[in-house]
């Protein structure tokens, strides 16, 4: 199991009739069970992984509440908070390697979101009528770190 905390950032404007540009700090906490082949390509010291991840996180989080009344950029009527409530189960697809000695390992992954993290949002009542007029976010993350093992 894999627990993080993600920070993302959105363009938005202070008004709906200015464009004076910002961007929009989010936190996102996520927890992620990996289904995983290890496939050992040199035994005890490289492995493949690869497979699919169940994802549950939470609802996006403004990291200043200063911007909450911010309109979103390229929406004439969506302002910061109403795209907080994303998709909250999602699917991910990993693929990694990891490489070292018997006490200590490199891993290296990548994992891709197959499934549309914002598509609750158009489910919702939010006018997007000057915009795009659905909303749609495949997530990606590079995840690097080290198993000491003793």
């Amino acid at each position: 199991m894999q627990l993080s905390e993600n920070h993302l950032k959105i363009e938005g404007r202070s008004s709906a009739l200015t464009n004076d540009m910002a961007f929009i700090e989010y936190k996102l906490f996520t927890a992620q069970v990996a289904m995983l082949a290890h496939i050992k390509v040199i035994k005890n010291y490289v492995t493949i992984d690869i497979g699919p991840m169940l994802q549950y996180n939470g609802k996006l989080e403004l990291r200043n509440q200063e911007q909450e009344n911010y309109y979103i950029s390229n929406y004439s009527n969506v302002t910061v908070s109403d795209i907080t409530n994303i998709s909250q189960f999602n699917i991910n697809g990993a693929i990694g390697a990891s490489a070292g000695l018997d006490f200590i390992k490199l891993k290296g992954q990548y994992i891709y979101g197959f499934t549309n993290i914002l598509k609750k949002l158009n489910s919702q009542n939010i006018d997007t009528s000057s915009g795009n007029g659905s909303f749609k976010g495949n997530q990606s993350m590079l995840v690097l770190g080290a198993v000491v093992s003793f």
